[in-house]
């Protein structure tokens, strides 16, 4: 029980759980993209089978409005993480996935260093990330900056400690305006912008009629009237200010729910042979410290902006990131047509390895398999037998 209360994440795949919340959250994944089996609130009260504790460097700052533009903060951000890759004799590795989030970082070091300094820049990727910004790639990546194939690269103490700074594009997408596709069926008559204080059995509606598919196959009916509730339980008692629509509803539930999940993705997705390396509180603390987008800054900008995130149609998401690599890169191709898409790898057998993750991460990011910790899935199992809501 203790090694499950002092987790770091717990994401449990396909078990036969019988019980009505416990089959919930075992298949959450399957429902909500993006979420672990242990989103943790930043603020306010939000139960979980599992209650492990929110990392302090992860806490939500409170949300006030600020004149700084994206871009200021985006080329204050590069220069600040440049600095200390430099004073640390390290290099900066981007998780590039040719997406609009992890071109953007990439950018913001592109624009605001000399080419020479260039030189402290690595690219991870993968052939999806190229095919999907090949333009991108043979104008400013291809021959001028290294490139570290993905599924070649390891994160453990030696690289965090020694050699150098894993940047992503995450959790981009809780900023610049997150989960539109929840919504996008909404938008022509605006009804995105109904307040969701009188519409959360129209939030729980459309999860379950665009999850469908995976709540027939698991048998989670009721499962979007029951998480549009807790979540918006969750809103109510924070009661930010001027939270007040549907699809300001997705941005509360990705801001402060996924946030933690979503900063964390490149030491989830390292490589299966190195889950079993501790990773030392030290490491794990710098890594969170030096992420790309887990600043007040980018929180507040993304607060103050958030009625202009999303508009009336799909065109204008992502459009202040896109304005930023347009900016760079004067590619009007990129910048009118590039929608969001999911940017995850499917060389290498990268989907094979997703069906065998552990089913748990400690606190010092040492993964357990439920076929080798056998102790650890029961009580797993267990657990979910039993919670009640």
């Amino acid at each position: 029980m203790e090694l499950i209360q002092q987790s770091k994440y717990i994401c449990m795949y396909d078990l036969g759980i019988k019980n009505h919340y416990g089959r919930f959250w075992n298949h959450m994944h399957r429902v909500i993209v993006g979420s672990m089996g242990s989103n943790k609130p930043r603020s306010g009260t939000y139960t979980t089978p599992w209650n492990n504790e929110l990392d302090p460097t992860m806490a939500l700052p409170v949300l006030r409005h600020i004149p700084d533009t994206l871009s200021d903060i985006a080329d204050q951000r590069a220069i600040e993480l440049a600095t200390i890759a430099q004073q640390q004799n390290k290099k900066i590795y981007i998780m590039w996935s040719g997406g609009i989030d992890s071109t953007f970082v990439l950018v913001s070091f592109l624009k605001n260093l000399s080419v020479a300094d260039h030189a402290m820049l690595a690219v991870v990727l993968t052939k999806e990330s190229i095919d999907e910004a090949p333009v991108f790639y043979k104008d400013h990546i291809e021959n001028k900056l290294e490139v570290i194939r993905y599924h070649s690269f390891v994160v453990d103490n030696y690289f965090l400690k020694s050699q150098g700074i894993v940047l992503s594009g995450d959790p981009a997408d809780a900023i610049f305006g997150p989960s539109s596709g929840m919504y996008t069926h909404m938008m022509h008559d605006r009804g995105h912008l109904r307040s969701f204080r009188d519409h959360t059995k129209i939030i729980g509606n459309s999860i379950d009629q665009l999850r469908q598919e995976s709540i027939r196959r698991y048998n989670l009916t009721g499962f979007g009237q029951w998480y549009a509730h807790k979540v918006t339980k969750n809103l109510l008692e924070v009661n930010p200010p001027e939270v007040e629509t549907i699809a300001d509803w997705w941005w509360w539930h990705y801001i402060n729910l996924k946030w933690e999940s979503s900063m964390v993705r490149p030491i989830i997705r390292r490589k299966i042979s190195k889950y079993n390396e501790p990773l030392e509180q030290q490491q794990i603390s710098n890594f969170n410290r030096d992420t790309f987008f887990n600043t007040e800054k980018f929180q507040m900008w993304s607060f103050t902006n958030l009625k202009t995130l999303i508009g009336n149609d799909v065109a204008t998401h992502k459009a202040a990131p896109k304005q930023y690599i347009y900016e760079f890169d004067k590619n009007e191709d990129y910048y009118k047509n590039k929608k969001k898409i999911e940017s995850v790898p499917a060389s290498d057998n990268y989907e094979s390895s997703l069906t065998h993750r552990p089913i748990l991460w400690d606190k010092n990011w040492v993964g357990y398999y439920g076929d080798r910790s056998r102790d650890v899935l029961v009580a797993c199992t267990e657990h979910l037998y039993r919670y009640k809501g």
